[in-house]
């Protein structure tokens, strides 16, 4: 409309109704109204496609085809001019109108000049409500937009409806009627932690789940929307809670881990040299039940570094390690862990598989014992690398965090005391024996 001026589109197969709406509208005053006619169904859908008219006034029985139809078809194309019905006396096709999208109703026998002009009057000022609607709507799209994550509406038989821009990246663009568990998770059935049915009751659910389709944990908020028709849907809003999940893992992690080496850590306090052994083979019982590694071992080295021998170990469900392979460690195939190690620095081997040419030797010697990762950490003896801490996974490759080594190097720290106080112990006892030797 410019300035006073009305565009009005009749589509009506009756020239009789054309002349009298054309007739009433003449003396309508408020606006400067221009009348064009589509004498059928077809012809007005194509003249409904320019969208060039203020307001539509639909005829109900159009050909073989229907007002309300044409209501439906013009509301999917997103027509935004407002549509008034017209039609003889019907108790429920006023209420099916509106439903289908018309700003009004009028019947034919009772249309004179200040009917016309109310229901002109009130679907101009639908216009003007579905405008501002239409505003909300991309305003509350801009909102959810820009929240960071991801928001979806479903049907109460858990089809999609709605995405925002967030989900619709995550999930792909052409997802709408999809069912929502497959859509969302990437599962073939319904969740068995599923909350819909909870939401249409009128509950507002919130849960935490880990998706299978990224494998990423969520926080959900599902509450229950009210629809256009009177049903319910489900609107989710999924924020990814993955890095707080990790910090809180790894807190447990952590004052787990504290609790194990104090634990530890109080079997060496005022510790009896000749019980060293025992109290080794009780940390390491306990740190590759904590670890959920396959082996724990302590390896030691001559003085002059050339041999190396392990003297004690700990194997999951019970297992041993080959006596031949449990004496000794083959040094000159370590050369490059060792020299990892040389300056008191754990070494950490997530995949022995992915070892560097440089390290074929030592990847050929642990891939003969069936290691898939491995931590070594080295045990000190005045200022010294003495031997090795080792922590060996067989079943599987074994992800280790960076802290994590921090504290097996203190389990380590604890080890490597005890074991020099044995052997100063040991030396001891040797010494007074030679002594008693000579006396006597």
């Amino acid at each position: 409309m410019i300035n006073n001026r009305l565009n009005i589109l009749l589509v009506d197969d009756s020239r009789l109704t054309y002349v009298k709406i054309s007739d009433l509208l003449s003396e309508i005053k408020r606006w400067q109204c221009n009348l064009e006619w589509a004498d059928s169904y077809a012809k007005g859908l194509e003249v409904m496609q320019r969208d060039a008219h203020d307001i539509y006034l639909l005829d109900h029985l159009l050909d073989e085809n229907t007002g309300l139809y044409l209501i439906q078809k013009a509301t999917q194309r997103e027509r935004r001019a407002p549509m008034i019905l017209i039609s003889g006396s019907n108790e429920d096709l006023d209420m099916k109108a509106i439903a289908a999208g018309a700003a009004d109703f009028i019947e034919k026998g009772q249309i004179n000049v200040p009917v016309l002009e109310r229901a002109l009057r009130y679907g101009l000022g639908h216009r003007e409500k579905m405008k501002k609607l239409r505003q909300k709507e991309q305003q509350l799209n801009a909102v959810a937009n820009a929240i960071d994550g991801f928001i979806y509406n479903c049907s109460p038989d858990r089809r999609i409806e709605y995405m925002n821009d967030g989900a619709i990246k995550r999930s792909g663009s052409n997802v709408i009627g999809k069912p929502c568990h497959q859509v969302v998770h990437g599962r073939d059935s319904v969740c068995t932690e599923c909350v819909h049915s909870r939401v249409l009751s009128g509950e507002t659910v919130h849960s935490e789940v880990l998706s299978p389709k990224d494998n990423r944990w969520y926080h959900v908020i599902s509450s229950p929307v009210l629809r256009a028709d009177g049903r319910i849907s489900n609107q989710s809003v999924l924020l990814d809670i993955t890095e707080r999940k990790k910090a809180d893992e790894d807190l447990v992690f952590r004052e787990a881990f504290e609790t194990l080496i104090a634990k530890i850590s109080g079997k060496f306090i005022e510790l009896d040299p000749l019980e060293t052994d025992h109290a080794i083979d009780h940390a390491l019982s306990h740190l590759g039940e904590f670890t959920q590694m396959d082996r724990c071992l302590i390896a030691l080295f001559s003085s002059d570094g050339t041999q190396a021998g392990y003297t004690h170990e700990w194997c999951a469900r019970g297992g041993k390690l080959q006596p031949e392979k449990l004496q000794e460690l083959n040094v000159p195939d370590l050369q490059w862990a060792l020299g990892k190690i040389k300056n008191g620095k754990p070494l950490y081997v997530s995949s022995v598989a992915d070892l560097p040419r440089e390290a074929s030797s030592a990847k050929e010697y642990w891939q003969e014992q069936g290691i898939r990762s491995l931590v070594a950490l080295p045990i000190m003896a005045n200022g010294k690398v003495a031997g090795l801490l080792e922590l060996q996974s067989i079943r599987n490759e074994n992800w280790w965090p960076g802290k994590g080594l921090v504290r097996l190097t203190r389990v380590a720290e604890i080890i490597g005391p005890a074991l020099e106080r044995k052997r100063a112990e040991e030396a001891l006892h040797e010494s007074e024996q030679r002594f008693r030797t000579m006396a006597d």
